[in-house]
């Protein structure tokens, strides 16, 4: 599980977070949303939160 997915939460101070080889795990994600929904806050609000985890989304 990557790490940035429980930043939210509180966690046990004992949890150790290891990389899956030497550069890690790396994938690339992608979104996508009916058009008629993007202007829904909750929307909005889960796309600021992958942009300031990930980068600018390209459009």
């Amino acid at each position: 599980m990557p790490s940035w997915t429980l930043k939210p939460f509180k966690l046990p101070k004992d949890l150790v977070f290891k990389k899956l080889g030497q550069q890690g795990l790396k994938r690339t994600h992608y979104l996508t949303f009916h058009k008629d929904n993007a202007a829904k806050k909750y929307y909005q609000d889960f796309i600021q939160n992958l942009e300031e985890e990930f980068g600018a989304l390209e459009a």
